[in-house]
């Protein structure tokens, strides 16, 4: 569980979604179900993968359950 925890805030990290997440009035209920969408999520591999790839990356991984929500707070 930590280390999916881990996971999402080095993706939240990579993508720049932090400051969106924190400017939204219900971004601590936001952050949790990111947070349990991550904690059940069964790519951790191919999320550890595409973090450790070199290179910058604007888009998120298609495989990621926390896709829709992190384009929406690059917008």
């Amino acid at each position: 569980m930590t280390h999916n925890i881990n996971l999402l805030d080095r993706m939240m990290a990579e993508l720049h979604v932090r400051d969106g997440l924190a400017s939204l009035p219900n971004g601590g209920k936001v952050l949790r179900q990111a947070a349990i969408r991550c904690i059940t999520c069964r790519q951790t591999d191919a999320c550890s993968a595409w973090l450790a790839a070199d290179g910058q990356r604007s888009k998120t991984p298609m495989f990621c359950g926390n896709r829709h929500l992190f384009e929406q707070l690059k917008l």
